[in-house]
């Protein structure tokens, strides 16, 4: 009795293709892309995954990381929209690898920090606020 009300088909789990499945010579283009991102710059799955030569394996890019040893630079990818989508510790890593090569974070979303002399510009005080009626003011 599986499915709701008891009828149907038991429940098939589902998961993605296993590694041997998506070829070597694959996950091997798609970390040589990642081992070429500049530190301070990030890519999305789906640009890894174009870079590489196979625009349709973004979920496979996510495979490629998850097997590959701690040399390569994985948290220099993240999803659609600059978005973190790790959670837990490995969410945490990323966030705290990505802040040190330049990153800030609100929410999930990355946003690129400014160079000093930007933020410095944009700290100076405020114009002195001006009336309307400053010659008529006696």
């Amino acid at each position: 009795m599986w499915g709701f009300g008891g009828r149907g088909r038991p429940p098939q789990a589902w998961a993605p293709a296993p590694l041997e499945d998506i070829g070597e010579v694959k996950l091997e283009d798609f970390r040589a892309v990642v081992r070429r991102i500049p530190r301070g710059d990030v890519m999305t799955y789906a640009e890894v995954a174009a870079a590489a030569g196979h625009p349709t394996g973004a979920r496979q890019v996510v495979w490629s990381l998850k097997g590959a040893g701690l040399d390569l630079p994985w948290h220099r990818v993240v999803g659609k929209g600059l978005e973190v989508r790790l959670s837990g510790i490995p969410g945490l890593e990323q966030i705290t690898r990505l802040e040190a090569e330049g990153w800030r974070i609100r929410g999930r979303k990355l946003v690129r920090l400014e160079s000093e002399d930007e933020a410095e510009t944009k700290l100076k005080a405020p114009r002195a606020a001006r009336r309307k009626n400053a010659s008529k003011a006696g």
